[in-house]
């Protein structure tokens, strides 16, 4: 929720809290995710092993997904609200559901969108920790001067700012957002990928030290103005805002710039991301913790369970309906772990921004005598139009509760099904967690080929041709068609060998051993003009690699013993390479040897 203060009227004493000073604290300060961080530091990889990061997705469930519902319903659940903000419950949401769609296609504008969304997220959060911050002062009738207020502003920007820096260098960063298995590019096949500006580290230490010298002046000066007109106490709940923004950005950031803390939890770059996911779930409890208190207030609010469900249902559908309707084989052709989930989770975190941003204002009279003044329960306005005709309704919240069951399913059947099912090398329960997650418009590539070379190990190379197969209709990856090329070699098809091969090379011509089995189906299926220039792409990427050059002097011998050599005289340069080492692990090899 981000917010812009006014001047309204002072509250009463009565009205210093929401819900009571332990709620408010907890949940709407941020304590509660301190109580996370402890955690974190104390018990160490510990906390990370009982808590795994797989199953961390039913916490942003139960959090994350109500959260984003909450702004749904705010938005379309009544027409005077849609009508209010048509410009963005109709424009932008259009703008961004064209834009979903064409990222489906044209991956580039998927990366820009997603680097977009984590840039702005840090900000998302800081606005509404900020917009709670001057709450918590407006109702306790402190005087905010505009200096101070724009200083207290300035830091949560900076602290933003912070966290961009860090996340922006020439390495990559940590990523300020809860992207699950995505949080790394992948390297082949379809995939959204972040675009840093490219900070060079020596940048990002003179940005974040100047950063981190303007943040903590714009805090003193803010704490100096405030504290001329009001009590430690008036700023207790303000300042917790103010120690959770730090906590979630400005001492991570700082730290993994200089490379302190690296090996503790909840700061260290290993585990930022399974760190992240709780700072997710605080601002997520944050966010219902304040709009269930504006709920509360209207005259339609029916209790907090049935409001609960109602955020749950309508939030899930924005995140599962798309995975299942776009899903490879049905609209889509991108992957659920291989960017589509990641691209659904930047279009409705940009959307869930755009209508945040809308939707909270304290500048709006409405909102304020809400947030910030005592006031009776406020009318729906005019008549309470509902979405659609009396049927609809039902409708969207069956169709909510099976994106949840198929949410839930998802996020065990991955985590159980697979990770851990991975572990026992239990086949069988990994072949049914694919099949589940193919029901639900979740395949995962890598289960087929965990499948695959399982088989492969066992003895049944045809089981693991069809998982090869299966996996790279879900998406291409050259270790999957290198090690098809493997078994059918294996099993003497080398045209198949030479197909398979020749799919690994495109992907990455990289490896060595690679390019040694590709020009040795070429030569026995007599393609040697091609073995020869793969042999020399090769020998360019590593040069006098011994096997390379025996291998070149071997498709030349046999191009000359068939006849067909052409005079080209120059091919035969290569044999006379003075040979380094004897064996793949030489130095010569290249580090990404490996497909």
């Amino acid at each position: 929720m981000q917010t812009q203060a006014i001047d309204p009227r002072p509250a009463q004493s009565s009205d210093r809290w929401l819900f009571g000073p332990a709620p408010d604290l907890v949940l709407g300060c941020g304590l509660g995710y301190a109580w996370i961080f402890l955690a974190l530091a104390v018990l160490d990889v510990r906390f990370v092993e009982a808590i795994p990061a797989g199953l961390l997705p039913l916490a942003l469930l139960v959090s994350a997904t109500p959260h984003y519902g909450a702004t749904l319903l705010r938005v379309y659940e009544q027409r005077e609200s849609r009508r209010a903000y048509a410009l963005f419950s109709i424009g932008a949401t259009a703008v961004l559901a064209a834009s979903f769609l064409v990222s489906l296609q044209y991956l580039a504008l998927g990366s820009w969108l997603m680097t977009i969304y984590f840039n702005w997220n840090p900000w998302h959060y800081g606005g509404q920790n900020y917009g709670l911050a001057v709450m918590f002062l407006r109702r306790r009738g402190v005087e905010i001067t505009p200096l101070a207020k724009r200083l207290l502003w300035a830091s949560f920007i900076l602290s933003a700012v912070l966290a961009i820096v860090e996340m922006n260098g020439l390495a990559p960063g940590a990523i300020y957002a809860p992207v699950g298995d995505q949080a790394s590019a992948q390297s082949f096949g379809p995939f959204y990928r972040f675009i840093s500006i490219g900070f060079a580290p020596s940048v990002q230490q003179s940005l974040t030290s100047v950063g981190l010298i303007a943040y903590v002046g714009c805090l003193l000066g803010a704490a100096v103005l405030l504290l001329r007109r009001c009590s430690l106490s008036d700023l207790g709940p303000s300042a917790a805002l103010v120690a959770t923004q730090s906590l979630w950005f400005v001492i991570p950031a700082a730290s993994r710039i200089w490379g302190v803390f690296d090996d503790w939890v909840p700061l260290g770059g290993q585990h930022f991301n399974y760190a992240f996911i709780w700072i997710a779930v605080g601002h997520s409890v944050q966010y219902l913790w304040i709009t269930t208190y504006y709920a509360k207030k209207t005259e339609r609010f029916s209790g907090f369970p049935r409001y609960y469900v109602q955020c749950l249902l309508a939030g899930s559908m924005i995140w599962s309906f798309p995975a299942l309707l776009f899903a490879p084989g049905v609209l889509g052709t991108v992957g659920y772990n291989d960017g589509l989930f990641l691209l659904i989770a930047t279009v409705a975190n940009l959307h869930h921004f755009v209508l945040d941003g809308a939707i909270w204002k304290l500048r709006d009279n409405k909102i304020a005598s809400v947030l910030i003044r005592k006031s009776e329960p406020i009318a729906d306005g005019e008549p309470t139009r509902e979405v659609g005709p009396r049927w609809f309704r039902p409708i969207v919240w069956v169709v909510g509760a099976v994106c949840v069951l198929t949410f839930i399913l998802g996020t065990w059947e991955r985590e159980v099904g697979f990770r851990q099912a991975v572990r026992r090398a239990d086949y069988d329960r990994v072949e049914q967690a694919g099949q589940r997650l193919s029901w639900i418009g979740q395949q995962d590539a890598t289960i087929h080929r965990y499948l695959a070379g399982l088989a492969k190990a066992r003895g049944y190379p045809e089981d693991a041709i069809r998982q090869y197969e299966r996996s790279l209709q879900i998406r291409e990856h050259p270790d999957a068609w290198f090690e098809l090329g493997v078994i059918h070699a294996s099993l003497g098809d080398r045209i198949a060998a030479r197909e398979a091969f020749e799919g690994a090379y495109r992907l990455n011509p990289v490896p060595v051993r690679l390019v040694l089995r590709l020009s040795q189906t070429l030569i026995e299926t007599g393609q040697f003009a091609r073995a020869r220039e793969v042999l020399k792409e090769g020998l360019a990427r590593h040069p006098r690699h011994p096997e390379l050059v025996e291998q070149l002097r071997k498709a030349n011998a046999q191009q000359d013993a068939a006849g067909t050599l052409g005079g080209a005289e120059g091919d035969r340069v290569v044999t006379g390479y003075p040979v380094r080492g004897s064996s793949l692990d030489s130095p010569a090899r290249s580090g990404s040897d490996k497909t």
